[in-house]
């Protein structure tokens, strides 16, 4: 790997491998209305570098290779306190799919359950993973542009801008917590874990998750036998 393919791959976070297995993903097609169908995962410094790169996720297709949504007989349905239905299953969604800032992707098999009718009242065992935090890109473009000016080294640029680097992680997952204590705010009740939160999200919660600081990916939380396990 050379000088520039590091730089790339220190501020968008993706590897070859996730950008090989990003472009053979394949979805199922099918018109939507209400869930985003993401159409490019771009590399947010190529330009200085000289590199470019777009992760293309086409409609759903007639793919016999593409989840199923899942079947009833395979969600938990399990009441609360004040007996609303909460509605559980395991997560088929993709794993290495990142939406940007402003963006929303909702498993296929989840969006089909909140909008069946007879769930309108429910709760959904939901994890939500918070992608391309804004905050982090404008850090990693600090520090490309401070690299660009001589006001620190490639080798300093490199250790800071490492997706291991600990400081980094540590402001990732503050920047999440600073994104989940403001979403409170509005009413959600949720959970973190590192870069991700799990919550029990009403239809609407889930449709109108806010994106202005982050890319939001919305799976079922994949407890395998619900939300005791």
């Amino acid at each position: 790997m050379n000088g520039n393919e590091k730089l790339y791959e220190a501020i968008t976070g993706l590897g070859d491998e996730i950008v090989e297995r990003a472009g053979e993903y394949k979805p199922e097609k099918k018109k939507r209305s209400l869930a985003w169908i993401g159409y490019a995962a771009a590399a947010c410094a190529a330009v200085a570098v000289g590199l470019g790169l777009v992760i293309h996720f086409a409609g759903r297709g007639e793919d016999p290779d593409h989840q199923a949504a899942v079947p009833t007989e395979q969600m938990t349905i399990m009441p609360t306190e004040d007996n609303r239905r909460v509605i559980s299953a395991k997560s088929n969604g993709p794993d290495e799919f990142y939406p940007n800032v402003g963006q929303m992707f909702i498993e296929y098999s989840l969006e089909d359950a909140i909008n069946d009718p007879e769930n309108e009242d429910c709760l959904f065992d939901a994890e939500i993973r918070f992608c391309d935090l804004e905050a982090v890109s404008s850090f990693l473009r600090d520090q490309f542009e401070a690299y660009k000016d001589n006001r620190i080294s490639w080798e300093e640029y490199e250790i800071t801008t490492d997706p291991s680097n600990k400081n980094l992680i540590t402001m990732k997952e503050n920047t999440v917590k600073n994104i989940i204590s403001a979403l409170a705010e509005k009413g959600y009740e949720l959970e973190q874990n590192g870069m991700k939160a799990h919550g029990l999200l009403t239809r609407e919660q889930i449709l109108e998750f806010p994106t202005d600081d982050c890319g939001v990916l919305i799976l079922w939380a994949g407890y395998e036998g619900g939300l005791d396990e």
